[in-house]
């Protein structure tokens, strides 16, 4: 398993150009290994969603609950949707 100091070492080898994706790539693991504890504690702490349903909300609903009762969606009809 690498260590921190092997690291360390090739990150002193690395050309300055390539330093920059070096970074970012560390940020997405840092993000990655901290996040999904970041979001399971918004998540827990959000407040209820207690507004009323609008008529287009339930509108939305009934047709989302209609789609998938039919148990697909045609391919063809995704695209003119989607404007493919």
């Amino acid at each position: 398993m690498p260590t921190r100091e092997a690291l360390r070492r090739l990150i002193d080898e690395l050309p300055d150009l390539e330093l920059l994706a070096l970074v970012r790539f560390a940020e997405f693991l840092h993000t990655r290994a901290l996040g999904g504890e970041r979001l399971l504690r918004f998540l827990a702490d959000a407040p209820l969603d207690d507004e009323p349903l609008t008529a287009g909300d339930k509108e939305a609903l009934a047709a989302s609950y209609d789609s998938r009762s039919e148990e697909r969606i045609r391919q063809d009809e995704l695209r003119r949707e989607l404007g493919l």
